[in-house]
């Protein structure tokens, strides 16, 4: 008698038994479907027909031939009935292994009658096919999971909220400043030399030589920087990137002048109160540990820094410092960035109001509000970056202020041009065009992104001496601030003054 195999088609509801000659000659005329599963009766193990040896090995038969006896003729059909030869109705054919799409349909009871009592083999192997499916999906729902779980953390511990200083600060200030460092950092111009500027900063406070460039600076001042800086590092705040805005408000009454000052930055997950303080006590031996100290004060915590000023935190993105009464008018948000009527692109905004003795006939002594606005803004694509003054004039005097900005201009450029580091700026200011619009007169002064990076470059390798020599000659020119940004850690607007400029 033929051995006989249990053969399951792709597709099929159920295994068929076929003898092996019958087995062996469908696969020789390619009638199998790709990945037909067989495996002996009796057997234990499922295998694909062109794997079995007994399939490999088998003589060919006649057409329509097997031991006497016609070929099944069809796939299709069911297992052979209980008249079949050598079928017992008790045996079982191999079970199928459940699959994704669940349980396969119950196997239908039919056995060989001389193999009867033989236990059914193990489920065949599943489809590689599918396996493969299931092995994507699931890294596909790993990586969105983990990478949205990532994204989350990233954005939790550096994300920033951009705008949000101005949710705190007074819509009337008299001198209002604002910096952008997130933009300033992110700018063509800054890309290329943001690790160089942080290695500088270390190398500045590191190394701050004597006037003759012998030794070391052996000064409180320098000690109490790089104590600093190592300090700030140890506590997790980077001096360069975790401010990420900064604004500034002088509030003018008859009391006199209230300032206030606004931080924004990544800070969620840190103690910063507590790094402000350590970072002080480091910096100047003036403080105290008794007296700068971190009080409750209605259920919010605040960082003495000296007899009116205080700091605190607005929300977990945002320290407020100035005296108590202030920051706890502005701890509560509110939109005022429309009231400095601020653009996109803009990286630092200056405003400031002056009181000015008008001129006209019949008004001696009588004031007339001067309002002059600054605004360093990048282009889209920060490809450009433009330096824009505007300033009203007293009555009759426009004339004679445009004159006079047209030759300060010109005199800083000379000024500039002694210096081989600051011949971009001057070309730059040798170029600005002044305009007169009615009362008001204006200077745009504009930069490309390439002349800034070599000016960033220039700042950033700079040794001390040399650093403080080009700040000389750039602190009186006009645009000057930008520099000074470049080059200025955020962290120094908590006062911990890093920067050499």
């Amino acid at each position: 008698m033929s051995t006989r195999f249990w053969v399951q088609i792709p597709g099929a509801d159920k295994p068929v038994d076929m003898s092996l000659d019958e087995l062996a000659e469908r696969h020789r005329k390619g009638k199998l479907l790709a990945g037909t599963l067989a495996v002996k009766v009796g057997g234990s193990e499922w295998k694909l027909v062109e794997e079995l040896d007994e399939v490999k090995t088998a003589s060919p038969k006649a057409s329509g031939e097997e031991e006497g006896r016609p070929s099944r003729p069809s796939f299709d059909m069911p297992p052979p009935s209980l008249s079949a030869q050598g079928v017992d109705m008790f045996e079982q054919p191999p079970s199928l292994a459940p699959t994704l799409l669940g349980a396969p349909p119950a196997q239908v009871r039919a056995a060989s009658a001389t193999d009867a009592g033989v236990p059914p083999p193990p489920p065949p192997p599943r489809k590689r096919g599918g396996m493969r499916w299931l092995a994507a999906v699931m890294a596909a729902v790993l990586v969105i999971v983990g990478g949205g779980a990532s994204a989350l953390c990233v954005w939790y511990r550096f994300g920033y909220t951009h705008g949000a200083v101005f949710e705190h600060l007074p819509d009337d200030c008299a001198v209002m400043e604002y910096v952008d460092f997130g933009a300033l950092d992110a700018s063509p111009a800054m890309r290329e030399v943001a690790k160089k500027r942080e290695k500088s900063l270390v190398d500045w406070l590191e190394d701050l030589d004597d006037e003759e460039g012998i030794r070391r600076s052996t000064d409180d001042d320098a000690r109490g920087r790089a104590a600093t800086l190592r300090r700030l590092v140890k506590l997790g705040v980077q001096p360069y990137g975790d401010v990420k805005e900064v604004g500034y408000c002088e509030v003018r009454d008859d009391g006199g002048a209230q300032r206030l000052l606004v931080i924004g930055g990544a800070f969620r997950g840190r103690d910063l109160l507590g790094a402000i303080r350590d970072g002080l006590l480091h910096r100047d031996r003036k403080y105290k540990e008794d007296k700068l100290k971190i009080d409750d004060v209605d259920g919010r915590p605040y960082l003495k820094i000296d007899d009116d000023r205080w700091a605190t935190m607005a929300t977990s993105q945002v320290v407020l410092i100035g005296p108590k009464r202030l920051i706890e008018r502005y701890v509560p948000t509110r939109a005022v960035a429309r009231a400095y009527a601020m653009h996109d692109g803009d990286a630092i905004v200056r405003r400031w109001t002056e009181a000015e003795v008008g001129a006209a006939a019949g008004q001696k002594d009588a004031k007339t509000p001067s309002v002059t606005d600054e605004r360093y803004t990048f282009d889209k694509g920060g490809k450009s970056l433009t330096f824009h003054r505007t300033w009203t004039t007293t009555p009759g005097s426009s004339g004679n202020d445009v004159t006079a900005t047209k030759e300060k201009l010109k005199a800083m450029s000379l000024v500039l041009r002694k210096e081989e580091s600051t011949d971009l700026v001057a070309d730059a200011l040798e170029n600005a065009e002044v305009r007169l619009d009615g009362a008001e007169v204006s200077v745009t002064i504009s930069f490309s992104a390439s002349d800034l990076s070599k000016m960033a470059k220039t700042l950033a390798e700079a040794d001390v001496r040399e650093l403080r020599r080009i700040i000389t000659v750039l602190k009186p020119a006009m645009a000057s601030e930008l520099f000074h940004h470049m080059i200025l850690p955020g962290v120094d607007y908590f006062e911990l003054r890093l920067s050499p400029w």
